[in-house]
């Protein structure tokens, strides 16, 4: 799968790269998930947003449903609020991985982007 990772540090990068041992194509950004750098996400099948220390807004999710993401999975301790109108799409889900441990959060992203590849 091609994916984007958004406010990746060094340490959940090196992570997710020994997880994922080139399996899948991550693209990995520093920044966190604006209306700015959204439009990374083309042509992408998933994006994951670690957000340990801020919010993403639904108009931000919304884009990224508009531009063709079916899955966002969201590395926080707190779920990811997502209007009704999102959560009816049958082709689009949303995941939270609640964990501060980083090598845990990769490895369950990766298995989640095996078990979506397979889809």
């Amino acid at each position: 799968m091609k994916v984007i990772v958004y406010n990746i540090s060094q340490e959940d990068k090196e992570n997710l790269a020994h997880i994922n041992r080139k399996k899948h194509k991550i693209t990995a950004i520093k920044d966190p998930l604006t209306e700015l750098n959204a439009d990374f996400a083309h042509h992408k099948d998933a994006v994951i947003i670690i957000n340990r220390d801020y919010c993403v807004s639904a108009i931000l999710i919304q884009k990224l449903q508009l531009i063709g993401i079916k899955l966002i999975i969201s590395w926080s301790l707190q779920d990811l609020i997502v209007d009704g109108s999102m959560s009816n799409d049958s082709d689009f889900e949303y995941i939270t991985i609640k964990t501060t441990d980083s090598k845990a959060a990769a490895a369950r992203t990766i298995e989640v982007l095996d078990q979506w590849g397979k889809k």
